[in-house]
């Protein structure tokens, strides 16, 4: 989302809700070629909403079988998790925010984005 978002005026890029939102767009379309999510030591984009959604929807837009997509790709300043190249310190991190993620749990600083997003996951998903 950060660069399909005018960070600045973020109301203004959600349109009428997920579905129409520049970030969802970009993750549909046809040229995309993976998510990148950018990771700190505790991994703390986990504990946000509308991450975990950006990886739901990655998640099962992979099952899609599109061989020019690259799934979902873990970055940090240190490098690339997926490649073996992060640092240990955000690799374990990383592990031990998976360890323990509940969706659930996720929080969006809009109540509104957070209860959506919430209601996405039990009406498409089937629950958490």
């Amino acid at each position: 989302c950060s660069f399909s978002n005018n960070q600045h005026c973020v109301q203004d890029e959600m349109g009428e809700g997920w579905s129409t939102a520049s970030f969802y767009l970009a993750l549909l379309h046809q040229q995309r070629r993976g998510t990148c999510l950018v990771l700190d030591e505790e991994a703390l984009p986990l504990t946000r909403s509308w991450c975990l959604f950006e990886v739901a929807q990655t998640v099962e837009m992979e099952s899609g079988g599109d061989p020019d997509h690259h799934g979902l790709v873990f970055c940090t300043r240190s490098g690339v998790v997926n490649q073996g190249s992060a640092s240990v310190e955000v690799s374990l991190g990383l592990a031990r925010r998976l360890a323990t993620l509940r969706l659930q749990d996720a929080t969006a600083s809009i109540p509104k984005d957070n209860d959506d997003i919430k209601d996405f996951v039990v009406n498409k998903m089937g629950g958490f």
